[in-house]
């Protein structure tokens, strides 16, 4: 599945370039853009046990662009963005035993929040639908460059409680940060292939607002799956041979901003 949208994605790249180079008699122009990046994993697995609610993650992205006209009202649109965005899990139980992040005996809420930082290159096809609207939809590859964690399980009430050492608290919770990064990292495919559709109002003196929906269309989930804690793997194993199911994982993010051509 991966190859074929792989080979549909260099298809479409090919062909555009190839109606945009036989336009390139035609000025083009150039833009900046930014603004705000909500971004959203839909996870679709829910265990009885240990619910999993993804939440959505806000951040920023800013990136440039290029106009290439091809013919009448239609336009090639290729861009270079950088976007922060991620996701939030949260749940109730006994969720670090189930995570095997060591910190036994905390309860309470779990909540974990990830910052991922993507480069994005939308490849996208324009139609100017009136002097200040236009339309855009295209593809998009995206590579995740690199990833955060923050963790909060209720550890506060501990210290509140004078039940563990502060030190030796902080020691522990900077250890589950550093394993559910690794964790993460290890299995979620850095690699996203989706679609983009969104819209433009320009003004006169080079301004425009944008307004974009981003929507993957691969799994981030790795087939095989493992855990990692203090830099050594303690469990590993395939999502179908030992669930029975393959859970899917896909990223979607909205963005609203502002730019500036040239």
């Amino acid at each position: 599945m991966k190859k074929m949208i792989i080979a549909m994605f260099i298809a479409t790249v090919a062909a555009t370039s190839a109606v945009s180079t036989a336009s390139a008699q035609q000025q083009i122009k150039y833009g900046v853009r930014a603004g705000f990046n909500n971004s959203t994993y839909r996870i679709g697995i829910k265990d009885a046990s240990f619910s999993v609610n993804p939440g959505s993650k806000a951040g920023i992205y800013l990136g440039g662009q290029a106009i290439i006209p091809i013919q009448g009202v239609w336009s090639f649109q290729p861009e270079l963005v950088y976007s922060m965005g991620g996701l939030k899990i949260s749940g109730k139980g006994e969720q670090l035993e189930l995570l095997e992040m060591g910190l036994d005996g905390a309860t309470g809420t779990l909540s974990i929040s990830s910052t991922m930082h993507h480069l994005n290159i939308p490849l996208l096809v324009r139609m100017q639908a009136s002097d200040k609207l236009s339309l855009m939809a295209g593809p998009y590859i995206a590579y995740r460059m690199a990833l955060g964690v923050d963790y909060n399980d209720g550890m506060e009430n501990f210290m509140k409680e004078g039940a563990m050492d502060e030190e030796l608290m902080l020691e522990e919770i900077a250890n589950a940060k550093k394993s559910l990064k690794t964790t993460l990292d290890e299995n979620l495919s850095k690699l996203d292939i989706g679609f983009t559709i969104g819209a433009e109002y320009a003004f006169d003196n080079g301004l425009f607002v944008d307004m974009r929906y981003n929507f993957g269309l691969i799994n981030h989930l790795k087939s095989d799956y493992k855990i990692v804690m203090d830099g050594e793997t303690v469990e590993e194993g395939s999502w179908k041979k030992d669930m029975g199911v393959e859970p899917k994982m896909k990223r979607s993010s909205f963005q609203i901003g502002v730019g500036y051509r040239f």
